[in-house]
């Protein structure tokens, strides 16, 4: 009898260790969506070295493009994980890059 209390006890502490870790550790699909983050970074980062190394232009399509791209990717990860602050930080992101790209094809 005891031994099923204990084995009892340890699923629900178990499930209460997966609820506080998040959904990314209880789904076990962790590594794919920290690959996903990390895409996501990468092309945002990418976008920001050419604005600093001055091949791309802060209005101009590709840097918004790929803000907007690495944005998704992000805001998609913090949806998944539940992160509301880098849902917010992410879901503005994207707005910001959606702007220019709209005033852009309004213009063309």
């Amino acid at each position: 009898m005891r031994g099923r209390r204990t084995a009892r006890a340890a699923r629900v502490n178990r499930r209460r260790v997966q609820a506080v870790s998040g959904t990314l550790q209880s789904c076990g699909c962790a590594v794919l969506y920290q690959l996903i983050s990390l895409l996501g970074a990468a092309i945002v980062l990418v976008g920001f070295a050419g604005l600093q190394t001055g091949r791309l232009d802060r209005e101009g399509f590709w840097f918004n493009v790929l803000n907007l791209v690495g944005s998704i990717f992000l805001f998609w990860v913090a949806v998944h994980d539940r992160r509301a602050g880098f849902i917010a930080l992410e879901a503005i992101w994207a707005v910001f890059s959606l702007i220019p790209l709209a005033v852009r094809r309004r213009v063309a």
